[in-house]
């Protein structure tokens, strides 16, 4: 075989192409996920100082140090956002990835770029935030970029995008395994072998790149993994306190959501310019955090760590597993970014602990100690927030090695999910599409990412008011088409007539010479626009039980563009699925 056979069976062979492109993936976003922790950690020693523990280094600073700096931040990333994006607002890096991903459009490499930095800022500065998610928008948009570099369309793009996304995660949390799993259950929603094979190289390969980079040093959980500690499920009596416990966190997940959602419609509501709310909200944070300093961003996995160690009382963490939740919607509600993996497992481990004090208290001798309350806590109101209970359940396993500790973990994780989804309807990641319009599922999608312009007819037949029933009905044997806009002498829409409307007439001897189409319209007419969906089309469609809706050249404008059918709407839905099924089993 000559080498020009060579190039081109690896041309044609999709499957190769895939592998070597998520090892591509996997060693940038590995080497971009390593890069993107030094940043935070720069700008940490910009606004607090050096120093191998940053807790120690806040609690020493002065006084108007802590109260300015997070404010301090929280001007930088309005500023930048302002100017670099020209909008405001939160970002928390999923959502984003998610929106992209089904509306398969690309991922912008100039906005990855400045949320990188914002993020960085966010956290650097004191914010309530994690990393994680700024990192899977950063993996992302790698995919993103390499599926562009090499011209790939459909289904190869969203791979592609899957890839970046689990190289992120699983170069962050050191966890190869948790990386793929996440990309294919909450990013691409199917854990099909084509898809699955690329991603999992891709974590595997980010995991490598990381821990290379960092010299082993990316574990955030030493307390973990040092065998101090045994997780285990003393007795199968626990199992019914574990689902108790489950309840409790999926509450607790709902409250976090509601909060996070309530206090971004507050911020939305103060008049002031948008770049100066998220000073605003750094500043109420710092109020907070100057008496437990152990809520900023950057002391997330430091602070459990310590928690395993038992080096605070049971009130303190408490206390700080709540407050965390109103320190990250603060800091997320008021326009600052980043992620609310890192603030779940912190709040998760702090309610967790707490109902296991209260667990071992009650029943000394059939339970096990707060830590391994702790450690599911973590898994299960991750699972709750997030809606990933598998990739809850996985990282956790990762992050400790404690196989012992997998049947309350699954039980918890699932209970909570459940309970969240049952109350919320979706997840921290869903909701704010939900609210978009966008429901997360490739075939319930298809009329909403398609717009009325893709397929409306320019070439329709309209008449006046003037016209005649006779002409009407002439009209109608010529043409396949049942409906017609009514259009005044300046063109301008006044009303619609379909077969409905004149039957009565046809059918009385005399009346076709006599009436006139202004007689017998409808001038109440639905209409749409050529930016709508194809699902608003349909669902207006479907409420009136008609055929056709005129296109309006815009909302506030009378003349007509052309016509869109209910038979062209689920035509146009038929084909993009079927094209959807068989770039499927060709790939």
């Amino acid at each position: 075989m000559s080498f020009s056979d060579g190039i081109r069976r690896f041309r044609q062979d999709q499957a190769t192409q895939l592998i070597l492109t998520g090892l591509l993936i996997g060693v940038l976003s590995g080497v971009a996920a390593v890069l993107y922790r030094w940043l935070i950690a720069y700008i940490q020693s910009l606004f607090f100082g050096g120093g191998e523990d940053i807790l120690e280094v806040v609690q020493s600073a002065s006084f108007w140090r802590r109260i300015l700096m997070p404010a301090l931040g929280g001007l930088l990333v309005g500023i930048i956002s302002k100017i670099l994006l020209k909008k405001e607002g939160a970002s928390h890096g999923v959502p984003d990835v998610m929106e992209a991903f089904q509306g398969n459009k690309p991922l912008p490499r100039r906005v990855i770029l400045v949320r990188a930095l914002t993020s960085a800022i966010t956290i650097g500065s004191g914010g309530s935030s994690g990393r994680e998610g700024p990192i899977v928008h950063i993996g992302a948009t790698i995919g993103s970029a390499v599926s562009r570099l090499l011209k790939k369309k459909g289904e190869l793009v969203k791979t592609m995008i899957s890839c970046g996304a689990a190289g992120g995660i699983a170069a962050t949390f050191n966890a190869p395994i948790t990386g793929a799993l996440f990309a294919l259950e909450i990013i691409h929603g199917d854990v099909a072998i084509r898809h699955f094979t690329p991603v999992v190289i891709s974590a595997v390969i980010a995991t490598v790149v990381s821990n290379s980079l960092l010299h082993g040093q990316v574990a955030d959980f030493p307390a973990l993994t040092n065998g101090q500690f045994s997780f285990a499920l003393k007795s199968g009596g626990e199992i019914p306190l574990y689902l108790l416990m489950a309840l409790f966190l999926g509450g607790a997940g709902i409250l976090f959501i509601r909060l996070l959602e309530g206090l971004e419609e507050s911020f939305e509501k103060i008049k002031m310019p948008g770049y100066l709310k998220p000073a605003l909200g750094g500043f109420l944070l710092a109020w907070i955090t100057l008496f437990l300093p152990q809520l900023h961003g950057f002391s997330n996995y430091t602070t459990i760590n310590q928690i395993f160690e038992g080096q605070y009382l049971w009130y303190v963490i408490a206390l700080m597993g709540l407050l965390k939740m109103l320190t990250t919607s603060l800091t997320l509600g008021s326009g600052g970014t980043g992620g609310v993996f890192a603030p779940s497992l912190f709040v998760g481990a702090m309610l967790g602990d707490t109902y296991g004090y209260f667990a071992h208290k009650i029943f000394p001798n059939a339970t096990a100690d707060a830590g391994s309350y702790a450690l599911v806590g973590m898994g299960a109101l991750m699972a709750a927030v997030t809606g990933a209970p598998l990739t809850s359940v996985v990282l956790i396993f990762e992050l400790s090695g404690k196989y012992t500790i997998i049947l309350p973990l699954m039980i918890t994780c699932a209970v909570s999910t459940i309970l969240v989804q049952i109350v919320m309807k979706g997840s921290v990641f869903t909701r704010p599409l939900i609210k978009k319009g966008i429901f997360y599922g490739e075939k319930r999608n298809v009329l909403r990412r398609m717009r009325v312009q893709e397929i409306l007819r320019t070439n329709f037949l309209s008449v006046t008011p003037q016209t005649k029933v006779k002409e009407l009905l002439n009209l109608l044997t010529q043409s396949k088409q049942y409906a017609f806009p009514v259009l005044d002498d300046g063109k301008n829409l006044v009303g619609i007539v379909s077969l409905q409307d004149f039957q009565g007439a046809v059918f009385e001897q005399g009346l076709s010479d006599i009436v006139v189409v202004g007689e017998l319209m409808t001038s109440e007419v639905l209409t749409v626009t050529p930016e709508q969906s194809l699902e608003e089309a349909l669902l207006k469609i479907g409420d009136e039980n008609i055929e056709y809706l005129p296109v309006l050249v815009s909302g506030d404008s009378k003349q007509v563009l052309g016509i869109v059918s209910r038979r062209d709407i689920l035509s146009c839905y038929n084909r993009e699925v079927k094209e959807m099924i068989e770039a499927a089993r060709t790939e």
